[in-house]
């Protein structure tokens, strides 16, 4: 089905790529986004490309997950590669990665990064219609440029009544240039008979009969259709070990677990594959605090590897596809499946955080205050917003400490705040005025002071 709009994703940010795709919708805008536009039983890659080759605008949600994902890579390399237009609409505030950079540096880019998100969607709409619109005139003066026409006569419109200027083909200039080009090759082909009559019969055994130089066979460039057909080959991998290391904490990182599992037995029988639950810190150790990907540790199992992957986009599941460094003394033929959504944040309950604020508004009171609390730190009772400038109040915003022990703590509470407001924050040790002195080693303040 042909469309206006790919949507590219990565699959932890779905839910807002169904809402694009919704918003664009209903401006009147044709999408294609996965799974929803799959037929069941259809190849996942080829379906993919197929929409990529049939729409004429790709809009990537641009995200952490996003940026790191080796199926959008893919799938923006393939759009760059078709000449159509990449609009990056940008939820989180990240650089680009040095292989996304490539395709998408010069592309306009839309940030959908600060509230209310709606807005960014319908500018988003709005931009993709004006550039769809640009698209159609171009298509109209190119069709219109590239036939070779002759002023006509005047037809009457039936529905204006105005009378406009037609154009049509020179027919007969065009029968007069193919019965030339008749002429020329009869006449060619009687010379040439001509000649070769004259020469007589040419004696094959006249030729030196001398061997032809072998050449080495150049390597053949892949193409799409080698690429599908490895990629729909699943025999290479029964005889891989297959190992899933899943977050044993973690309900959801279970099912997909067994969803994977399942999956597995029933496409690749013959397939060994473990089941591996580990606690949240055998991830830590192998330097993962949140991911979903497919490790490989000897470049002779990339293509398997890129097969496990390609085998689970089926079940919506996007993977990573990550080379792994190894001792020698780990044995080739053993992929690994990692499944960690999330690691539980280490314990900060122990500190109570009180927040003064000035010039801020009560959603934005409730909103930093909420930011924080869901770091682990615990409420303070005592915590005010203000209209109006307090002499207790800090000149600047500030993070207070009152044990000089809890200077880190205070440190990394500074660096939390300027990240949800965008300021800088001091760090001071208070005097301990209106502070029980039994909580002076668990008791931190911060005054935002918003000037205007």
């Amino acid at each position: 089905m042909a469309c206006d709009v790919f949507i590219s994703y990565a699959s932890p940010d779905k839910k807002i790529a169904v809402a694009v795709c919704a918003k664009l919708e209903a401006a009147g805008i044709r999408c294609w986004i996965a799974p929803r536009d799959i037929t069941p039983g259809e190849d996942w890659s080829a379906a993919i490309v197929g929409a990529i080759h049939t729409s004429r605008v790709m809009v990537l949600i641009f995200s952490g997950h996003s940026n790191v994902s080796q199926q959008t890579k893919r799938e923006v390399e393939r759009a760059v590669s078709k000449g159509n237009a990449i609009i990056p609409f940008r939820i989180e505030d990240i650089k680009p990665s040095r292989s996304l950079e490539f395709f998408i540096s010069t592309a306009h880019w839309l940030d959908a990064i600060t509230p209310p998100f709606e807005q960014h969607i319908n500018r988003l709409a709005s931009a993709v219609k004006e550039l769809l619109k640009t698209y159609d005139q171009d298509d109209i003066e190119n069709e219109n440029s590239t036939i070779n026409v002759e002023p006509g006569d005047k037809l009457h419109s039936q529905d204006s009544g105005k009378t406009s200027r037609i154009f049509h083909i020179n027919r007969p200039s065009l029968r007069s240039l193919v019965f030339t080009l008749l002429i020329v090759i009869i006449c060619l082909g009687a010379l040439s008979a001509f000649f070769i009559s004259r020469s007589g019969p040419i004696s094959i055994t006249s030729i030196p009969s001398k061997p032809f130089p072998t050449l080495a066979p150049e390597k053949a460039e892949s193409t799409d259709s080698d690429t599908k057909e490895i990629a729909n080959s699943t025999e290479i991998l029964k005889s891989y070990k297959i190992d899933i290391y899943f977050n044993q904490v973690s309900n959801q990182d279970n099912l997909i677990a067994l969803k994977i599992q399942e999956y597995l037995f029933q496409k690749i029988p013959a397939a060994q594959i473990i089941m591996a639950p580990r606690p949240v810190e055998f991830f830590s150790q192998i330097g993962k605090s949140s991911s979903y990907e497919v490790r490989y540790f000897y470049d002779s199992e990339k293509i398997a590897a890129e097969i496990l992957v390609n085998e689970l986009n089926n079940l919506d599941l996007w993977l990573n596809l990550t080379p792994v460094q190894v001792d020698v003394s780990r044995r080739p033929g053993i992929l690994s499946i990692i499944l960690c959504s999330q690691l539980q944040p280490k314990p900060t309950k122990l500190y109570k955080v009180g927040l003064q604020t000035l010039g801020v508004s009560n959603d934005e009171f409730k909103r930093l205050y909420e930011s924080v609390l869901a770091q682990g730190f615990s409420q303070d009772e005592k915590s005010s917003s203000w209209e109006r400038d307090q002499p207790w109040l800090a000149k600047k915003s500030t993070v207070i400490y009152y044990d000089e022990n809890n200077r880190a703590k205070a440190t990394e509470l500074a660096k939390l705040m300027k990240s949800l407001t965008g300021e800088r924050f001091g760090i001071a040790r208070g005097s301990g005025y209106g502070i029980d002195p039994q909580e002076y080693g668990i008791q931190l303040v911060v005054h935002y002071i918003k000037r205007i």
